[in-house]
């Protein structure tokens, strides 16, 4: 756990001029063979998954190790596992304040809001995960819960409809009605833009 929370660190260090940068400074990343802050993002975002995946069952694995040893090289663990868990939160901040900035760039789109709807289910678990070092509280409803209202949200909520009327995905900083016509049912309204944009440019022609 020693070792996960020197990588983080590291990490954080290292990313840190990127992480709450403004765009212009995101533009820098070319020189490291990245093409798009698009693609930076959806290479960080495939990246994040496998590494909260693992953080968060290495997490587990040592508060339950502490709990299992409470006494001398448990209060040892008991530090770095806190160290670690409030790393891996500003890691978590710091992926969505790129989603932010991703969506803010090119509008949304389903995956961007169904990665987006994740990452704060992650945050949330990680919270309960963090504070289960310091409180004996039980969080297991909290979890379920939280676990719950993000399968409700994405049942119940017609995003189609929200990406439509709010933010829609842009390409060149124009409106991607393509996308748009892809929609299913639900975003009936993205269907209706796009014929109205083809038939403008057709009667141009």
């Amino acid at each position: 756990m020693g070792s996960v929370a020197s990588v983080l660190l590291l990490f954080l260090v290292i990313q840190w001029p990127y992480v709450f940068a403004h765009v212009a400074a995101e533009a820098d990343l070319s020189k490291f063979g990245v093409a798009t802050y698009s693609e930076y993002v959806k290479r960080g975002f495939n990246e994040f998954l496998m590494v909260a995946v693992i953080l968060y069952s290495l997490l587990w694995m040592g508060l339950t190790a502490y709990r299992s040893h409470p006494h001398k090289e448990g209060k040892v663990l008991f530090v770095i596992q806190t160290i670690a868990a409030g790393l891996f939160l500003l890691f978590i901040v710091s992926v969505l304040r790129r989603i932010l900035l991703y969506w803010d760039l090119h509008g949304l789109s389903l995956i961007r809001v169904y990665g987006g709807l994740f990452l704060v289910m992650v945050f949330a678990l990680t919270t309960t995960l963090y504070l289960r070092h310091i409180s004996k509280i039980r969080f297991i409803g909290i979890e379920l819960g939280s676990i719950t209202v993000f399968i409700l949200i994405l049942g119940l909520w017609n995003q189609e409809a929200f990406i439509i009327s709010n933010h829609p995905p842009t390409v060149n900083n124009l409106v991607d009605y393509v996308y748009l016509s892809r929609l299913s049912a639900d975003g009936i309204d993205g269907w209706v833009e796009s014929y109205r944009f083809a038939a403008q440019n057709l009667s141009r022609k």
